[in-house]
């Protein structure tokens, strides 16, 4: 066993070809019957050397049984160079040196391998990036350019007599904003007057100039709401407050909504369930209710709400329905 290391550790695999080639040249000038074949080993790799060292041996140990080596050819080195400086017994140990520094090598030459061929994906990688990033950022760019262009065409600029009534105002602010008459009298003016909004809105764009100081801005009428309960031909039909109530319990019908008010003292209260529209679902109910404007007290009154329920002012979308 000792040997079988010493030949595969120190001899190279050409020189061991060598050997085995010239061991059974000399072997067949014996004219030995039962010697072993030269078997021509076709395989590359440590497995072929291991296989050539063990032809080797076992010739070896065949002459040795026959008494044969006193009639072979003496051996010499052919290069006292190569000749080991060291004991018989260190052998291994030095078999096992020389393999570890052929270890050394061959893991030096796959490191450097393997360093060009990450250099060489991260190359890629950054590449790719750089393009996925520029194409995102000219889609970004080209978004927020139609976005612009969009909300420029849209814009209209404001009547500089006329102040809009937004979605964000109440129905209290909205009907003194508004001066309507529901029908007019004959021989009365037909004319409406347009009221001007004390609270001047912020804009970002421009503001509109100045009118001419001749031109006197029109004056705001005061309105009165009668309170007679005389019995006459002539009755007036009660404002009506409609508010957005939401965040009551899933379960709550309009029914019990109007009886609750009637409770508190609200009495002919319209509570109309809103249904979500395309099939959506909440976890809560929400209510269009109106009653008469002599309830306003009550009906503004938070003690007289459900605890956690939210009220606000019902905002109409056509202008002629909110001042009826």
């Amino acid at each position: 066993m000792q040997m079988k290391s010493t030949l595969l550790g120190f001899y190279a695999e050409t020189e061991l070809d060598a050997a085995k080639d010239q061991l059974f040249g000399d072997s067949a000038k014996l004219n030995l019957d039962d010697r072993p074949r030269n078997v021509k080993r076709s395989n590359r790799g440590d497995d072929r050397v291991r296989l050539v060292v063990d032809d080797l041996l076992d010739l070896c140990a065949y002459l040795d049984e026959k008494g044969c080596f006193p009639s072979l050819p003496t051996y010499v080195a052919r290069c006292l160079d190569r000749v080991p400086l060291i004991k018989i017994e260190d052998m291994e140990l030095f078999c096992l040196a020389k393999k570890t520094d052929e270890l050394e090598k061959r893991l030096s030459a796959d490191v450097e391998r393997l360093a060009s061929n990450l250099d060489r994906v991260r190359s890629h990688i950054d590449s790719q990036c750089s393009d996925v990033i520029s194409a995102v950022e000219g889609r970004i760019t080209s978004v927020l350019q139609s976005t612009v262009q969009s909300i420029s065409a849209t814009q209209q600029p404001v009547s500089a007599g006329v102040q809009p009534v937004t979605a964000a105002q109440s129905w209290s602010e909205a009907s003194d904003d508004l001066v309507t008459d529901a029908m007019p009298q004959s021989g009365a003016s037909t004319e409406w007057t347009v009221a001007v909004n004390k609270k001047k809105k912020k804009s970002s764009a421009a503001a509109p100039p100045p009118p001419p100081a001749a031109a006197a801005a029109p004056q705001r009428r005061h309105i009165l709401r009668g309170k007679s309960n005389a019995s006459s031909g002539v009755k007036g039909v009660p404002r009506q407050l409609y508010a957005f109530v939401s965040r009551l319990a899933s379960d709550t019908t309009e029914e019990a909504l109007t009886s609750w008010l009637a409770d508190i003292g609200i009495l002919d209260a319209v509570c109309k369930k809103i249904v979500p529209k395309d099939g959506r679902v909440f976890r809560s109910a929400a209510f269009r209710v109106s009653c008469e404007s002599r309830y306003a007290d009550l009906f503004y009154d938070e003690a007289n709400w459900p605890e956690g329920a939210e009220l606000r002012d019902w905002v109409f979308k056509n202008a002629n329905v909110r001042a009826s």
